[in-house]
């Protein structure tokens, strides 16, 4: 108790000086001046947003071994300066990390992109195991050279814990059948990827002292000897005892199509008194059928007690929408969690879990299902 009063303690004081709140815009670094002329006049005119999210691939920021290119994000963060605005960094690795590592000696995980819902869907290629020295030993400078040359920022107030990652920012791992044999023969266990993210939990808030660590969790780390909520609170509670004030915890499913599933080993509710919490949509609002209603998904933002939403590019470059968002948060703030829920109900609004009828949802319980039991075995 008296540790939780003290991580709480330590939460406020750096939420004087670095505030991470509101609505942030899910932007790639821009590959060119249009890009970032074009991100600046969105920045501009839309007062709903706080800031971006600002995503780069490892394989871009540092093609060669030592041969950086940060162009992308100085043009983005240039952008960011002018519209008055703040920004959060993410920098990807899993299949972004650059070839070098590779013929260096870094070990390769075979990987296919099996999500239909993205662009590269049924692309093949690989991701560094997270432990391999090589690997490490690359990411690590890379880390370094960015809190060198965006640290300082006053603009930036979070950085992404990667470090073990496929496809995106967030802490997935491939996890087919024939992906969870290969990381057995690996020798993949909770404790051996838990090493990973305390180093990397160590490295990232030294190179950016100030600004909060963010985890983007996922259900899709599995282990025959621990669940991934209990994964992502052995991470939790090490930030918190080693790097109090600094950790933030974030999952990148907000939705809308029904009252979200609350469970008692949730780190996102069970670290709400003491952690900053945010969400990122799960789609894009002009996909309702997968998404869901503003509505809906502002009850959900607001019973996790979060801080800050991630939208997708399509919904943060439109002001209408943003508008939508911010009003629905706001109210649902205001009102708090039952009051709200009991307005949306009385207006029409509320949805049941029999009310999701989104096509893609068994799919999503098959696939889990299946690497539950492949982990089993």
């Amino acid at each position: 108790m008296v540790f939780r009063l003290l991580a709480g303690l330590a939460l406020a004081a750096v939420l004087e000086g670095q505030s991470l709140h509101g609505l942030y815009w899910m932007i790639p670094a821009p590959g060119s001046e249009k890009e970032a002329r074009l991100d600046l006049s969105v920045l501009k005119s839309n007062p709903y947003l706080t800031g971006v999210l600002m995503s780069a691939r490892w394989k871009e920021l540092e093609p060669a071994r030592e041969k950086y290119d940060f162009s992308a994000l100085d043009r983005g963060i240039a952008a960011v300066r002018e519209g008055g605005k703040q920004y959060k960094l993410a920098i990807v690795p899993g299949m972004d990390s650059p070839k070098y590592i590779y013929a260096a000696g870094a070990e390769r995980f075979p990987a296919k992109v099996i999500n239909p819902n993205r662009p590269n869907y049924g692309e093949k290629g690989s991701i560094p195991v997270p432990w391999d020295p090589v690997y490490q030993k690359h990411f690590s400078r890379l880390i370094r050279k960015l809190g060198e040359r965006y640290g300082s920022d006053p603009l930036l107030v979070s950085v992404t814990l990667t470090c073990a990652n496929f496809m995106s920012p967030e802490m997935h791992l491939p996890r087919t059948a024939q992906d969870m044999e290969i990381w057995r023969k690996l020798g993949l266990t909770s404790d051996r990827l838990l090493a990973v993210y305390e180093k990397y939990m160590d490295e990232w808030a030294a190179s950016f002292p100030g600004r909060f660590v963010c985890l983007h969790m996922s259900p899709s780390v599995l282990f025959a000897d621990c669940t991934a909520d209990e994964f992502a609170c052995r991470i939790a509670q090490y930030a918190m005892e080693y790097h109090p004030g600094k950790f933030a915890l974030q999952r990148d499913t907000l939705m809308g199509r029904r009252e979200m599933e609350v469970r008692p080993t949730d780190p996102m509710f069970k670290y709400k008194d003491g952690l900053l919490i945010g969400y990122q949509s799960l789609s894009a609002f002009v996909y309702p059928q997968r998404q869901g209603s503003i509505e809906m998904s502002a009850l959900n933002f607001v019973r996790a007690r979060a801080q800050y939403w991630e939208l997708w590019q399509g919904d943060g470059r439109d002001t209408g929408t943003c508008s939508k968002v911010a009003t629905a948060m706001e109210e649902a703030r205001k009102l708090g969690y039952e009051k709200y829920k009991q307005k949306l109900i009385a207006a029409g609004l509320f949805r049941t879990p029999e009310q999701d009828t989104w096509e893609g949802l068994q799919q999503e319980m098959k696939a889990g299902k299946d690497a539950k039991k492949a982990t089993k075995q």
